[in-house]
């Protein structure tokens, strides 16, 4: 039985015209392939359609370890997961996504039950952030042009997430490393995705690159 679509994505509005064939991705409804082949230098797609959520804290971190969640040690930094990835925001507030909508449901629904650990409460947070991944050789020249921090200079190995501005949208980034290149995840808020999406495309498409699916 085909996967029903119960929701669009942050960005649906800011591609639909051009898109003619599409896929449902955790009941998301997104792109199954936009018009361009090959492998351009750097690429855009919405990867919004990965299942997340949040929770804070003071009991946050511990109720996570409990859960079986790894949580990184430093604040403003990220951890990969077998199937994702958990960030770091503050002191006590955390990102979890993961490809498997299950685990993200599991961890949603016992939060809502108003967990606590010994250090404390730990409160869900919604997170319904337009979702982008930038990737290729040329990636990082488009951060260049839409944001003030140089990410090439960033040491990845201590996994660092930057919160920061991007053509004046309040965003999440991360960097990937990747066997050929690294790739930058990029969270913001849903009413902002279509005009980041839009912004950072024409950069993209003046590089060479297109938009792009990624496959969840």
């Amino acid at each position: 039985m085909s996967e029903t679509a119960l929701r669009l994505s942050p960005l649906y509005e800011a591609y639909r015209e051009q898109v003619a064939d599409w896929a449902v991705v955790n009941g998301m409804t997104l792109p199954r392939a936009f018009g361009r082949s090959g492998l351009p230098p750097v690429t855009l797609s919405d990867v919004s359609a990965l299942a997340r959520c949040g929770c804070k804290g003071p009991g946050a971190a511990d109720w996570l370890v409990s859960q079986g969640v790894p949580v990184p040690a430093a604040f403003n930094s990220w951890t990969a997961t077998e199937n994702g990835l958990v960030a770091r925001l503050a002191a006590s507030e955390f990102l979890i996504e993961d490809a498997r909508a299950e685990r993200i449901e599991t961890l949603t629904r016992e939060l809502s039950k108003g967990r606590r650990s010994a250090s404390g409460p730990c409160y869900p947070v919604l997170r319904e952030d337009a979702a982008l991944l930038l990737a290729g050789p040329q990636a990082n020249e488009v951060l260049l042009q839409t944001c003030n921090i140089d990410f090439a200079g960033l040491d990845l190995a201590t996994g660092p997430l930057v919160m920061t501005s991007m053509v004046g949208v309040s965003v999440l980034v991360i960097a990937q490393k990747r066997p050929t290149d690294v790739a930058y995840r990029i969270w913001c808020d849903p009413t902002f995705g279509c005009y980041l999406w839009r912004t950072l495309l024409e950069i993209v498409r003046e590089l060479g690159g297109d938009a792009a699916v990624h496959t969840l």
